[in-house]
């Protein structure tokens, strides 16, 4: 490429110097950045190699290089470092393609023929195009591990398919100690996914040691419409572009508000701006404004002092503690489901709530104490851990629960356990009275005292059942609302985070077809999602016997956002945006249950 732009442009090199004029190639790239590329290479290198037969290879070595450099520093500007940079031209160049090869042969995973053993019905037994005579080729088993036909690793003319190179490169991830790999493709690569895992297998690599997330495509979008960009014609949008223009943390929380499987518009508009509109900056300014309060009362002496939950009466400082208690068990949560947008939406539910306890509660006052255990409280908020719930699981917290409510207690600790090496006193506390034992031993314990237990008379559940349908980034949200109405004996149910497309539509139709209550969540998924889901919704609970006893729609999170512009007889809207508004989702469950 810059060997075609040097000539294109009349041998634009540095140092001077001139070689014939001659157009730019039509299939060529016409992108201003291998300009760039053609001033940085050596002058006299570059027109020594202008004048051999390999001088393209000399070009697009330099050209790889420059650009893989520039990629390099972007991503390090962004906040991603790579440990390894691995290139396809050292699998080919080190021998480890033919050495793959040779592996899968010795384990008996290939046969050579002109057909595959194993092909999937209705699809012609044959490798190559239809229509091209059939010619010998290696084959691999891989339909002995779930694929649905084998596999091609070698052609009739000797070079590998892109399967084999594959396969080297997760052999040699395995060979450097690498237990689990995770790999991020493209949605074109979704039928990838079981002839690859299958291969691996035939290599005998674990059957868990591939994980593909599959990562969708993201646009972006100004004035409402997509920004144009074009391969061929070199015109596109650089993650450095988009760091100078929104900043890398507005970048990134954009990013993340999405799950990697769904679709992503990311609206530089709303990137741009510096209100409580944009997602990024009402999280930061969240933030800043609890660094403010902290600075202002560690001018009048006040630092974070050790408080006790029962320090916390108001509705707004209990709701806020009790988000900043789940905060492990999300970010738990979300790296075992390989799902990082759950953090970007706890943390626009926290910013929430902090500002609905900021407007309710004075946190610096003449109560000393109080003033201590707000601040206390404020810390944690920042990303300080509270004093009184150890990161460890929360025990004490639990443990009170558990006193208060006259809960039985068993606790356990293994007997390895040295309490000395336990800081917290709370927490030593609570071990001492523990029953040091193994865990087989505890199980029984515990079996026996629930039989011992008398039984507790439970509330009579409604048989009430609400859908609450959300799309794929506002899951948690809807988990939330969930747990939240089931406190009011409701039974509820959300989509299916994994499945079929399938499998999907039919739950989907399923609980439309039977829930007394629709509830949509209307947090960070698009006005136009919502909309379909109401269309879709009501078509399908048209052609119920009973109709739908509640219809609402659960607004959270940012707290501005785009009209539905929809006006639906009885639709309710359960208006949530600054935060948990316990009053409008009693009028829903009101609504419900008559």
């Amino acid at each position: 490429m810059a060997a075609e732009q040097a000539e294109g442009r009349g041998g634009e090199l540095p140092g001077g110097g001139a070689v014939a004029e001659r157009p730019l190639p039509a299939e060529g790239y016409r992108g201003a950045y291998l300009s760039d590329i053609a001033r940085e290479l050596p002058p006299d290198q570059a027109r020594a190699a202008l004048g051999r037969e390999d001088g393209m290879a000399w070009f697009r070595a330099q050209a790889l290089d420059r650009v893989l450099a520039w990629q390099q520093r972007d991503l390090a500007a962004y906040g991603g470092v790579f440990s390894r940079w691995f290139r396809e031209s050292e699998i080919h160049g080190s021998g480890a393609v033919d050495q793959t090869l040779d592996e899968l042969e010795a384990r008996g995973m290939t046969y050579r023929a002109v057909r595959p053993e194993v092909a999937a019905e209705g699809r012609a037994p044959n490798w190559q195009e239809t229509g091209d005579p059939l010619e010998e080729a290696t084959f691999l088993r891989t339909a002995q591990f779930g694929d649905d036909q084998d596999r091609v690793v070698r052609k009739s003319d000797g070079s590998p398919t892109y399967l084999l190179p594959d396969i080297a490169y997760h052999r040699d991830k395995r060979a450097r100690g690498f237990r689990h790999a995770i790999d991020l493709w493209g949605p074109d690569h979704h039928g990838y996914v079981p002839r690859m895992k299958a291969a691996l297998q035939a290599l005998g690599l674990e059957p868990d040691f591939l994980e593909v997330l599959i990562v969708q495509q993201v646009n972006l979008m100004s004035g409402g419409q997509p920004v144009k960009m074009s391969k061929r014609a070199g015109e596109f949008v650089t993650l450095r572009d988009l760091m100078e223009d929104v900043g890398a943390d507005c970048a990134k929380f954009f990013f993340l508000m999405r799950s990697t499987g769904a679709h992503l518009d990311f609206d530089l508009d709303l990137a741009r701006r510096q209100n409580d509109e944009n997602p990024a900056y009402y999280v930061q300014y969240a933030h800043a404004r609890i660094a403010s309060v902290l600075r202002f009362a560690a001018e009048r002496g006040l630092e974070p002092g050790a408080g006790e939950a029962s320090d916390y009466d108001a509705a707004e400082e209990q709701t806020l503690l009790r988000k900043l208690a789940a905060f492990p068990e999300i970010v738990r949560g979300a790296a075992l489901a390989r799902e990082p947008h759950r953090i970007p939406t706890y943390l626009m539910e926290t910013a929430a709530e902090f500002h609905r306890f900021y407007h309710a509660c004075r946190v610096v006052t003449e109560d000393l104490a109080r003033s201590r255990a707000y601040v206390q409280l404020l810390s944690a908020s920042r990303g300080r851990e509270l004093d009184f719930v150890p990161a460890a699981r929360h025990p004490k917290l639990q443990y009170d629960v558990a006193v208060a409510a006259g809960t039985p207690r068993l606790i356990w600790r293994d007997r390895a356990l040295d309490l000395d090496t336990v800081r917290d006193p709370d927490h030593r506390a609570v071990l001492e009275t523990a029953r040091a034992c193994g865990m087989e031993e505890f199980k029984r314990a515990v079996l026996e005292e629930a039989r011992r237990a008398p039984e507790v008379a439970r509330p009579k559940r409604s048989s009430v059942m609400v859908f609450v349908n959300a799309d794929s980034q506002d899951l948690p949200l809807a988990q939330n609302v969930a747990n939240m109405l089931s406190q009011h004996h409701v039974e509820c149910y959300w989509p299916l985070a994994n499945g079929t497309p399938e499998d999907v539509r039919r739950d989907l139709e399923e609980n439309l077809s039977n829930c007394d209550g629709l509830l949509l969540i209307y947090g960070t998924s698009s006005a136009q999602w919502v909309r379909t889901q109401l269309r879709q919704g009501r078509k399908i609970m048209s052609q119920r016997e009973r109709p739908l006893a509640a219809l609402a729609v659960f607004e959270g999170p940012p707290v501005t956002k785009e009209d539905l512009a929809v006006a639906i007889p009885d639709l309710l809207t359960v208006n949530c945006r600054n935060g948990w508004d316990e009053s409008a989702l009693g009028r829903f469950v009101a609504t419900l249950q008559k």
